[in-house]
């Protein structure tokens, strides 16, 4: 009798510390909630928490916004999937007539599409290109064209949206002065790199400068980012390596692959939650962004492998902001044109942001 009630007690503590995802209550439509946390689900993913009428300061759980509706807050995510909340008068980015860098003043934000087409990709305004202006696209002629700086023998892209998918921007130093750079292809796996560019989609580049797979560092391995080590880890510096006196540095950082330690607060509207969790108002405690299971993995493969096959543009760099809020979610963007199942199958496989009130 007395294991029983033993095993019953430890059973219930690990469903506790599995997050309750059984317990994945969310406020309905109309219910308040709060808009002091950063990124909540509590409305669930077609819902935002909105005021609940205009330049009220009690919100409600409403319906995103849609294209062209006015938004408060260009950090929230308050638009429909692939929308952004930004000035509705584009800026004017760019260099003047005295070769100043040019920014227009901001106006009143709105939902808009922006940030999903690269360069030479249909477009109706400065921002359907990515970066909305500041990374030298604007919509020239229903075009994203590199604006601001002339290409020439020497240079012939600034970065990764230049380059048809799936390649990158490589900077290639200098000949007679001048700066080279050339769209090369992406490196494959076990290749020398130096930045997350330039590996394979779905690739990294290592503490060893080499490309390899996403999350194939097992636990204690060393590594420098997170996306290194396997789901359930984190890398995190847990060794200092003094060096004798009178050497050049006294210390060395030590990257290692440890378990990922989850809040235990029933107050995240307050205390809020780590960076790979998100705050639920409706139950006041943190849950994970992602679901760690090999299904998540293969979704993840497969929608790379249908972005590389349909040649969309894309970073490495980009990879953790995949989300249902990115621009690359956008109903116009090659993502979505070409690996819209793909890409939905990633988000229900993977993000308990996206599942988790539905």
């Amino acid at each position: 009798m007395k294991l029983t009630l033993l095993i019953s007690i430890l059973i219930i503590e690990l469903i506790d510390f599995t997050f309750g995802i059984n317990e994945n209550k969310c406020f309905k439509f109309g219910h308040a909630c709060k808009d002091k946390v950063k990124f909540d689900v509590t409305c669930g993913e077609n819902f935002a928490c909105l005021p609940s009428h205009e330049n009220s300061q009690d919100f409600i759980c409403k319906p995103r916004l849609k294209l062209g509706e006015t938004c408060f807050n260009e950090l929230s995510n308050v638009c429909e999937r692939g929308l952004q909340c930004l000035p509705s008068k584009t800026f004017n980015y760019g260099v003047d007539e005295y070769g100043d860098f040019d920014i227009d003043s901001p106006n009143n934000l709105t939902c808009v599409d922006a940030g999903y087409a690269g360069e030479g990709e249909f477009c109706q305004s400065d921002y359907n290109c990515i970066g909305t202006g500041f990374y030298n696209l604007k919509c020239i002629d229903s075009k994203c064209q590199l604006y601001g700086i002339e290409r020439s023998e020497y240079i012939t892209c600034i970065d990764y949206y230049n380059c048809p998918g799936p390649n990158t921007c490589a900077s290639l130093g200098f000949d007679n002065g001048n700066y080279i750079s050339k769209c090369v292809p992406l490196k494959p796996l076990k290749s020398d790199c130096k930045t997350q560019s330039e590996c394979f989609i779905g690739g990294i580049c290592s503490s060893e400068n080499k490309c390899i797979s996403r999350y194939s560092k097992k636990l204690n391995e060393n590594c420098l980012y997170n996306s290194e080590c396997d789901f359930g880890l984190k890398c995190e510096t847990t060794i200092y390596h003094y060096f004798p006196n009178g050497t050049f540095k006294n210390f060395e950082e030590i990257n290692k692959c440890v378990p990922l330690i989850y809040s235990k607060t029933t107050n995240c509207l307050d205390e809020g939650c780590q960076e790979y969790e998100f705050c639920n108002g409706a139950t006041n405690k943190c849950y994970p962004k992602k679901k760690y299971t090999n299904d998540c993995k293969k979704a993840e493969k497969e929608r790379d492998s249908c972005y590389i096959s349909n040649n969309c543009f894309f970073s490495n760099e980009q990879y953790d902001l995949l989300s249902s809020d990115s621009p690359f979610s956008n109903e116009n963007s090659c993502q979505m044109k070409h690996c819209k199942c793909q890409t939905i199958n990633y988000f229900n496989q993977c993000q308990n942001t996206y599942t988790f009130c539905q």
